[in-house]
């Protein structure tokens, strides 16, 4: 929960999207594991329904991601609760006895067609309810889906920098105003989990390499997780073969978008190594824990003293430097050896202390809703006059702040395709294919009279345009917001709010 990513992305479907992802998942495995027909039935109905809810959060990139994680645990559940037990295994074997082994077990085991029968019925049911939204939306799926942006949106992969998966543990230093992110384009994209899993990986791949060459069953349930933690993975930090990607729908999941899952799949293996303690601990081992601990903490430093180096001023204190490695040190070392309580302590403590002002869940909205510039455009919103009124916000990252106050911004986030809001300002349609999307909307002043409008990136647009351009009139938009005073003749100065580093100018159209 006090992950830095769950924090600066709370509002957003991506968090419902983690929720839900483990909900799923825990039906899943309690469908598998139940004893009982009517209680299976019972689960049934709430993963038809949790289904339901995860699939309407829309967000195709993180739900793509999702579904694939629990296709792959899924497999891997399914595997471990109806393959062979321990002493009806055997690597010697061929091949094909042990599948057909495998195969008569399952479907001859009436738990299996019970549980199979539950996730059909789940499957279908949701189909229907897609379908019948689909056609009741149609023109909404038209209209998302013949988008410039997400709609013909296509992604190669590998684009995720290695410092997003293993920069967690310096997400403390979002918590400051400094101007550098390391490459990022704000604090939420630069987010991310304290990915610990990657340093548990090799302890978890040998663990299952010894069992299989000591002709042991292996936990499929773990094999699931990391084969789909490791295609993540790759799919984030190098791509992949595109029919691999246009197989499994990944063409359609930027790489930075695959950190949510890989927080999620990060998680999953921290419990299941707590819980299942796959190493006794043998003098040798702790040695191999403090060893190990040591030189990822010593990575850390390294990484950190190199970023106050290349970047100087970054770090808001360069106590940062010395304190992060403490905390990664503390919490390999304790996860290594299973002290839960320390463990759980640590990490509790280091995520409040990285995220601890950042929700307003409980910081509160007073930062939005009750400072000066927020009370005078609640004020100016709500006067009857300008209640059907369009704004623009200029030179300024604004326009959502004014749009959260209760004014109607034109140039707020556009979350869809608004053809009939840009008909004035492009009555030809010269700029369709940059409009026709999702994106942040910014407005400038223009150096001429000349409409432009341009693509800043692939959700982001820039509009130059002229405040008495009658194109804005005929669009309805009459008040204006600047962050310095501005001469127009078509514009009357209503009210001016005065701030240290920013101040806001008002004014009217005549």
């Amino acid at each position: 929960m006090y992950s830095p990513v769950i924090q600066w992305w709370y509002s957003t479907s991506l968090v419902l999207t983690f929720a839900y992802f483990f909900i799923i998942l825990f039906l899943f495995i309690q469908i598998i594991r139940c004893e009982t027909s009517r209680k299976r039935l019972f689960l049934g109905g709430m993963l038809t329904y949790s289904i339901a809810c995860f699939m309407f959060l829309i967000y195709v990139p993180a739900l793509i991601s999702a579904v694939l994680a629990l296709l792959f645990l899924a497999i891997g559940l399914l595997l471990t609760q109806f393959t062979p037990n321990e002493n009806q295994w055997s690597f010697r074997s061929k091949w094909t006895n042990r599948i057909k082994l495998w195969f008569k077990q399952l479907w001859t085991q009436t738990p299996f067609k019970s549980v199979f029968a539950v996730f059909l019925i789940a499957l279908l049911v949701n189909l229907v309810i897609l379908l019948i939204f689909f056609i009741d939306e149609q023109q909404l799926f038209d209209s998302m889906l013949n988008s410039a942006y997400p709609g013909s949106r296509r992604e190669s992969g590998g684009t995720m920098l290695a410092t997003q998966l293993l920069g967690g543990f310096y997400n403390i230093q979002l918590l400051s105003d400094s101007d550098y992110y390391l490459g990022f384009a704000n604090q939420c994209e630069a987010s991310s989990f304290f990915m610990l899993s990657i340093f548990l990986l090799p302890f978890l791949v040998f663990h299952q390499i010894k069992k299989i060459t000591n002709n042991q069953r292996p936990d499929f349930f773990l094999l699931s997780i990391i084969a789909f933690y490791i295609l993540a993975l790759c799919w984030a930090l190098i791509g992949l073969p595109k029919p691999i990607a246009r197989a499994l729908l990944l063409y359609r999941v930027p790489a930075n978008r695959m950190i949510l899952i890989l927080g999620a799949i990060n998680l999953l293996l921290i419990l299941y190594f707590l819980s299942t303690k796959p190493f006794r601990q043998t003098r040798n081992y702790q040695l191999l824990t403090v060893l190990y601990a040591t030189a990822v903490a010593l990575f850390y430093f390294i990484v950190g003293y190199k970023i106050q180096l290349d970047h100087p001023g970054f770090f808001f204190s360069s106590l940062i430097i010395y304190i992060v490695p403490i905390f990664v040190f503390l919490l390999l070392f304790t996860l290594l050896n299973y002290s839960k309580f320390i463990f759980s302590i640590t990490l509790l403590a280091f995520s409040i202390l990285t995220s601890f002002y950042v929700n307003p869940l409980y910081r509160g909205l007073a930062v939005i809703q009750d400072t000066r510039i927020a009370q005078t455009v609640q004020r100016i919103a709500n006067e009857p006059k300008n209640q059907e009124v369009l704004w623009a916000v200029y030179d300024s990252n604004f326009a959502n702040y004014i749009s959260a106050n209760g004014a109607r911004v034109f140039n707020a986030l556009q979350y869809h395709p608004q053809p009939d809001l840009w008909k004035n300002i492009d009555p030809y349609g010269k700029f369709s294919e940059i409009y026709n999307r999702y994106a942040h909307i910014q407005m400038i002043l223009p150096v001429g009279n000349e409409i432009d409008i341009s693509l800043e990136r692939v959700d982001g647009i820039l509009i130059r345009i002229n405040p008495c351009d009658p194109a804005l009139e005929k669009t309805n938009v009459h008040l204006f917001v600047f962050h310095q005073p501005v001469s127009y003749s078509c514009l009357d100065p209503i009210e001016t709010v005065i701030y240290p580093h920013q101040s806001f100018y008002i004014y009217q159209r005549k």
